[in-house]
């Protein structure tokens, strides 16, 4: 709050006046990015190494948004979306690729 002073001259009288003025602060507060743990928890038990390598950039999520790194959270959260995706991808092909040769052999 900033205060200002000054004198008001009528006739032979002075008064003083005082003027407040209130600053608002806006502060523009942006949810952090999501990290997508449950997802790269359920890819590390379905296909190993991508799911390692999504985990680990989940956690650094959280890491880089809670040190003020609001561009690098949401750069590791882009990424830990990505592999979470090719994890899905390689494991739905192995899977059906499983069964292909399963129903094939067994034919």
């Amino acid at each position: 709050m900033m205060s200002g002073y000054g004198r008001l001259t009528q006739g032979s009288q002075t008064a003083a006046y005082t003027i407040e003025t209130s600053q608002s602060t806006v502060q523009n507060v942006e949810r952090a990015p999501d990290d997508y743990i449950c997802l790269s928890l359920f890819m590390m038990f379905f296909c190993c190494p991508i799911g390692v390598a999504a985990l680990c950039k989940s956690f650094s999520v959280e890491q880089q948004y809670g040190a003020g790194d609001v561009g690098g959270a949401q750069r590791a959260s882009r990424c830990a979306l990505i592999l979470n995706i090719i994890g899905i991808a390689l494991g739905s092909l192995a899977i059906i690729t499983a069964v292909i040769i399963v129903a094939i052999v067994y034919s």
